[in-house]
Order: C-alpha cells, then structure tokens, then sequence
C-alpha cells in the first residue's frame, strides 16, 4: 500500500512541475526588451519594405564587411572579383566573362566581353568592351575600346580619351589620346583626331604646327621646319676660312641614296662621317639641318670673292685689248663699241706682246697679217731650250689666239709668228703657277 502511494506522489510532482515550465514559457520575454541599444539577435537584415532599413548611419557605421559571392544593385551585378585572381570589376555587367587574372574594370559593360584577356584596365562605360583575350591594355574614357566594329583589341594599347577605338583587328603597342584618336596600326601613335597645333610646355600659335616652351625652334604652318638662331643663344663664334671650306665642298662626296627601311624613296646628300670629318662638326652618325646652309652660304661667299677678282682681270684684260686695237689697226670706240679701220695701204706683218704677261692659266698673243697670205701659224717653244711645244694655226683673217698653259710648268717661253713659212718676229713670255 506503501508503495501505491509514493508512485502516485511522484506522477503528482511531475504533473505539477511540467503545468509550471508551460506556465513561465508563455509569461517568458521573448521581446528581449530587457537588452539595451544597439544589442538585439534574431533580426533580418533585410528590411520588410523597400527603403525602410539603412544599414549603418553617421553616428553608426559597419566596421568591417564579409561578401562571399557578388554585390548586386538594382537588381544588377555591381562588384565582384571576376574569376581570375587579383581583378576588380565595377560596372553593371562590367566584366561578366572574364577569367583572365589581373583585370581592372570601372564602368557599366567595361570589359564586357572579356574573356581570357589578362592584366588590362578599362575605365568609362563601355571601356573595352571590345577585347576579348587582349592583354594588358589600357582603354580610359567613354566608348574608348568598345566603339565599331566588335573586333579583339590586341595587346600593349593605351588609349586615352572618348571614343577611340581601331577597327582593325590585333593592333599591339599602339597609343591613341584624345577625342576619336582611332589607331589602326601597329606601334603607331595618335594625339586627336582633328588637332592642328601641338606646342610642349606652351600653347602654340596661330602661326605655326609644332612649338616648345625650351626653344625657339618650330615647325610653321606651310610646313617648314625652322631652327633657333637667335644670337643670344648662342657662344663661341669662330671665324671661318671660306676658301679652306670651300675646298673641303670640292672633297665632300655627295651621292644619291635611300634609307634602308624606306627603300621607295631617294634623297641627294653626303654620308655623316664624311661631313664630319671634313668640317668637325655633330658627330659622324647625323648631319643637322643648319650645318649644310652654313657651309654651303661660306662656300658661295668663296665664289663670289673669284667671281669679283676673276670680272677685275677680265676688265684689265678688255683695257689693253682695247689699246692694243689702237695701237695695231687705229681703231677707235664708237658707242661702246671697237671701230676697225684699215688703210688701203700695204699692211706688213706684225707680231704684239702676250696679255697678260707673266700669265697663269692663259694668255691672249695678239698679231697683225698682210691680206693675201697663204698660212700662218704661232709657234710656242721652251726659252732655255728652244724646244717646240705647240703650233697654233691662224688664218690671215685672225688677229689674235688664245694660249692656254694648263699642262706647261712655270718658267719662260717664246712664241714666234710665221707666215708662209717664215718667221715675222719672236717675242718672250713668262708662265707662273
């Protein structure tokens, strides 16, 4: 009886204790209202309606932030670390196939049909949205890469600025900058589509194509490269020898050619170890465009100090021609211009000193024949010796003939006139070289 009753006490208790768990569970504090802010669990982070939830504030700000997986915004992928390693692709659908590592893509559909390409940088909507398998490119600006015909990139390209792109496909080690600056081969560079004026530490003029902030050296409009020569810029003037560079011209060997990588095209000049040696000036690799027009400018004041000294001989010469027709025939100078006349009387023969005398190069002998002779002829022989050198043949018409001693040494000589057969009159001259 004993035992009957303490099993029924023991179903009592249970009873008892599980009517009481029940009775604390439903008075229990399921709010968690005895936590205090910002402590709670148990809370989604995404909010029950749109735009009702901020996740962080001035005040309250997430510290740091774990994202396996992608960032979507509006409903579009929006960041991700693409499938190779070491990229980053910011941009709705910026990247969507790359699998190439170390790409860098900004820019909604920059990349966009990247796949294996490696180690490029695209930045502007639709930034490289042309490459492929391109690698290490670099495309910055709006539709730079991605404008034309859909075509791989190539490798190695820069461009910078709005819409430059290269319809062809493969270009390598190509640069394009600036609006439109399209490249369409390769290891080319491109600076705009339409600039007319390029000036390097300086805005450049109206007037010209090319200017530098460092120099005063441009390229006009017309095209004309010009030097900078203004005397301030320059020291150490040395006067030079005309006639010593002009000699040295004579020596220069001048020659038609073409470079070897533009085989089409010919050019007329010396070789640049021989003007460098001649003249000592650049080095014996190039020739600068102001050393052939200085020397060429030395060169003509040379010649023209000849001309002027060759016209003074000439004028002397005329002066004793002149007086030598006084002198022979009695002629005289009507308007500029010698008279000849001629007595009916019986001309004898007659034989002039050479002019000039002594004489370099040549020598005029001057003569008189009696009409009616059947030949004659001046006769040139050694002083010292009396050897014949040469016999110049005249007509009886003749009253001159015109020496020249270019392969006779220095020294004196004679010359005689014969007219049929005998000798009229023998006179000296003296040859210096």
């Amino acid at each position: 009886m004993k035992s009957k009753l303490n099993s029924a006490l023991v179903i009592l208790l249970a009873i008892f204790i599980l009517r009481g768990t029940q009775s604390n569970a439903q008075n229990a504090n399921t709010t968690l209202s005895n936590l205090t802010s910002p402590t709670a669990i148990n809370l989604s982070l995404f909010p029950a309606s749109s735009a009702t939830t901020d996740l962080g504030s001035a005040s309250n700000k997430w510290r740091d932030v774990y994202l396996d997986g992608f960032l979507y915004l509006d409903g579009t992928k929006f960041l991700s670390n693409g499938a190779g390693s070491g990229s980053t692709m910011v941009g709705a659908s910026s990247g969507m196939g790359a699998t190439g590592s170390s790409n860098t893509f900004y820019g909604n559909f920059s990349g966009f049909n990247t796949t294996s390409g490696y180690g490029n940088t695209f930045m502007g909507v639709y930034a490289g949205k042309h490459n492929v398998a391109g690698n290490q490119n670099i495309c910055i600006g709006y539709l730079t890469g991605g404008v034309g015909i859909e075509t791989d990139l190539g490798s190695n390209n820069t461009y910078v600025g709005s819409q430059i792109s290269s319809v062809t496909a493969g270009i390598t080690n190509a640069t394009g900058i600036g609006y439109n600056a399209d490249v369409t081969v390769s290891s080319t560079a491109r600076i705009g589509s339409s600039i007319t004026r390029i000036g390097i530490g300086k805005e450049c003029s109206s007037s010209s194509i090319l200017e530098f902030s460092a120099t005063t050296a441009k390229l006009t409009s017309g095209g004309t490269w010009t030097n900078a020569s203004d005397k301030r810029l320059k020291e150490n003037m040395e006067a030079m020898d005309k006639q010593n560079i002009l000699e040295k011209v004579n020596q220069l060997n001048i020659t038609k050619w073409n470079y070897k990588v533009d085989r089409d095209r010919k050019y007329i000049g010396p070789m640049a170890q021989d003007f460098h040696q001649l003249f000592d000036v650049g080095d014996d690799t190039t020739i600068s465009t102001i050393d052939p027009s200085g020397i060429a400018l030395l060169a003509v004041q040379a010649l023209s100090e000849e001309i002027k000294l060759l016209k003074e001989k000439n004028n002397k010469l005329q002066v004793q021609i002149d007086e030598l027709n006084t002198t022979v025939f009695g002629n005289t100078m009507v308007d500029g211009a010698a008279k000849i006349t001629i007595s009916n009387e019986k001309i004898s023969s007659l034989l002039g000193q050479n002019i000039p005398n002594p004489f370099e190069n040549n020598t005029l002998i001057p003569f008189r024949i009696p009409k009616g002779c059947i030949s004659a002829s001046i006769v040139i022989s050694e002083a010292a010796t009396g050897r014949i050198i040469t016999a110049i043949p005249t007509s009886c018409n003749e009253t001159h003939v015109l020496f020249e001693s270019a392969t006779l040494d220095a020294g004196n000589y004679i010359y005689s006139l014969f007219v049929d057969g005998k000798a009229i009159d023998t006179k000296q001259m003296q040859l210096f070289k």
